[in-house]
């Protein structure tokens, strides 16, 4: 990957500065060379944003057959730059091809994953803006939110193909998605939020078969990921009066559920989900009250989901009957993430799994069941 500083901008900003011309790049008769741009079109040349930077970040050639670009811009540009933009760069290669193919990159996007544009010319030059232009991002982001309710998280722009603003807000306790697009269309999507150590999570109230979520990390950025990982970040509005993305407190009832089963070897393995913060700390016990046995292991919720390690000894053990007891330790030695959300004190948890420790004055989580060796509950 190379900076090109570039002989686009070098051709154009010395001629826009009233210096001489640099000599007309050689060109084949399917073009529009960048000199002639300028004689025909005086009075409509584009304008070359001084600090418009041109990254080639792909590049591959097939004989003299095709020439293929994928290109890097630090900001949108119109057509017209475009036009400009692409004839230099073509001319940049002194083979001339009869095909050249070149896409347009903005910040945050990921390669192979969507472009913003392309100038192709197949062969004669064709400009297509597939995200959105500077003039509709100027449109669909002065769109004012009607509902006075509405506390903004943040605004972004999805510069991919169908170009489109986000808006992600609360209203009336629950956290909306609203998507608006060049043509004056526009979606609002309820989601489900999930507070974690890198930011808040999102997805819909509808399960989709790509595993996809979006992530507002702790720099306010919004992030898209599927079960591959990371595959786009949307373009932050800085226009937009947002508000910072703060940990909620949890409502409603504290949920556990917990399975345990025999391993190969005798032993048992204790797991579950819950809809305690990821990153909760849980401790498990085994306890056999008749052979006095006793084990301990401890694990964090990860993505609504803990497990813990196979307890007992390698030789397997005992038949009888065992209690399983699963606790959510005092809420102060826990992350502070973990704090924020569910009290430092365990003030914000709530239902039949919660009970006052009196010695700490703080609320605790327990849930405790009976397992029989050789059965499953």
């Amino acid at each position: 990957m190379y900076r090109v500083v570039c002989k686009v901008l070098f051709v154009v900003l010395i001629t826009g500065c009233g210096g001489e011309a640099p000599p007309e790049p050689a060109d084949s008769t399917d073009s529009i060379s960048i000199q002639g741009l300028r004689s025909e079109h005086k009075a409509t040349q584009p304008v070359i944003p001084n600090d418009l930077e041109v990254v080639i970040i792909e590049q591959s050639t097939l004989k003299k057959i095709k020439r293929s670009l994928g290109i890097r811009l630090n900001q949108k540009v119109s057509k017209d730059v475009l036009r400009v933009v692409a004839l230099e760069l073509r001319n940049s290669d002194p083979i001339s091809y009869e095909r050249t193919f070149i896409e347009y990159y903005l910040p945050g996007m990921r390669i192979n994953a969507g472009v913003w544009a392309t100038t192709h010319f197949n062969p004669t030059l064709d400009v297509k803006i597939l995200g959105l232009t500077i003039e509709q991002e100027q449109t669909i982001m002065a769109k004012e939110l009607a509902d006075p309710a509405m506390k903004i998280i943040g605004a972004w722009l999805d510069e991919r193909p169908l170009g489109h603003s986000i808006t992600i807000f609360y209203r009336d306790d629950k956290i909306y998605m609203e998507r608006k697009f060049p043509d004056g269309s526009s979606g609002v999507e309820e989601m489900v939020e999930k507070d974690l150590p890198e930011g808040k999570r999102l997805e819909g109230i509808k399960e989709n078969d790509f595993d996809e979520y979006y992530l507002i990390d702790n720099n306010n950025e919004l992030q898209y990921w599927d079960k591959d990982g990371l595959f786009y970040t949307a373009q932050k509005q800085n226009k937009v009066q947002s508000e910072p993305v703060v940990t909620r407190p949890m409502t409603g009832p504290v949920n556990i559920e917990a399975k345990a089963t025999h391993t190969s070897d005798g032993r048992i393995s204790i797991y579950g989900k819950s809809n305690l913060p990821d990153g909760t700390e849980l401790l498990v016990s085994l306890v056999n009250e008749k052979t006095g046995f006793q084990a301990q292991d401890t694990s964090a919720i990860s993505n609504g989901k803990f497990s813990f390690l196979p307890l007992g000894s390698k030789t397997g053990l005992n038949p009888g009957d065992y209690v399983v007891n699963i606790i959510m330790p005092l809420p102060h030695v826990q992350p502070e993430h973990v704090k924020r959300i569910i009290g430092d004190k365990g003030q914000y948890l709530s239902g039949p799994l919660v009970s006052r420790d009196d010695s700490s004055d703080s609320n605790i989580v327990e849930i405790s069941f009976s397992f029989d060796i050789g059965s499953a509950q």
